[in-house]
């Protein structure tokens, strides 16, 4: 019974604990858009674990402009916070797919990929 109770505990406590984790693969020359839908303020930590360097831009909803932008490279880890006005893009102009490790601190909806021309 003791086991049974433990192994509930655990399994609660993974589904409650509020984080998100996901392996993103961005396909070569594409751009992967984050949050467009979303309505909530959150933070998502950036783990590229590509050989190549990946831009991150955030940027308004509502006029497009840029309001950080940073190049996430090889092996390097970040954590970036996200207004409920914000979008994340995450451009590969590299001949590759790219692989990024994100944990997000709560849901996010709104996500898609963009085709560079």
């Amino acid at each position: 019974m003791k086991k049974l109770f433990l192994i509930c505990l655990v399994v609660f406590t993974s589904v409650s604990c509020g984080s998100f984790k996901s392996g993103l693969s961005i396909p070569a020359n594409q751009t992967f858009v984050l949050g467009e839908l979303n309505t909530k303020n959150y933070s998502a930590e950036l783990s590229n674990v590509s050989e190549f360097t990946v831009l991150v831009s955030i940027q308004s909803k509502t006029s497009g402009q840029i309001l950080n932008e940073l190049e996430l490279e090889s092996n390097q880890k970040i954590k970036v916070f996200i207004g409920k006005d914000e979008v994340a893009y995450f451009k590969n102009d590299n001949e590759q797919a790219v692989k990024v490790n994100v944990v997000l601190n709560k849901g996010v909806e709104g996500m898609r990929y963009i085709k560079e021309n």
